[in-house]
């Protein structure tokens, strides 16, 4: 790989990703959130009521940064804090009533968008991104990045 910006992961990485927000925020609009909140709510719609430290986990992102997220999620009433069972000091965060219907409108929007990502592209070329993303991952996932290690753990 040479060093022209055009064959630079990051590169690309950051600009498919700003796209893919900007995309999600457009679409997303008419429910009242943006992708940043969109991505904690789904979490909890496919993995169930959480902890906030374990959402943080799942993500990949900062204790802070989701608790952000979680408190304008509960204003609009899609999700609630309760008092974990057995530790007081924990709070659960699990989807309302409203939350889950929500939930999957935000799935077809967001599927929306990733066919519109992958149009022009076959079915088989798609599988072979994947598994290539899977990989650079896996690459970037060494002993100094316990935090991507993270994100592979909940790929699987």
């Amino acid at each position: 790989m040479d060093n022209h910006p055009k064959r630079n992961l990051g590169h690309w990485a950051h600009q498919i990703m700003t796209a893919f927000q900007c995309e999600a925020n457009k679409s997303l609009q008419e429910f009242g959130i943006g992708f940043s909140e969109a991505v904690p709510l789904m979490i909890l719609y496919f993995h169930g009521p959480d902890s906030l430290v374990e959402i943080a986990n799942r993500l990949n992102f900062s204790h802070p940064s989701v608790l952000r997220q979680i408190d304008s999620l509960e204003k609009l009433g899609l999700v609630l804090r309760t008092p974990h069972p057995e530790d007081r000091r924990v709070k659960i965060v699990k989807l309302t009533d409203q939350g889950k219907k929500l939930a999957p409108k935000i799935m077809e929007k967001i599927q929306a968008i990733n066919k519109a990502a992958t149009s022009g592209i076959s079915d088989n070329e798609v599988d072979l991104l994947f598994t290539m993303l899977n990989k650079i991952l896996i690459n970037l996932s060494g002993e100094k990045c316990q935090s991507l290690k993270n994100v592979e753990n909940h790929l699987r």
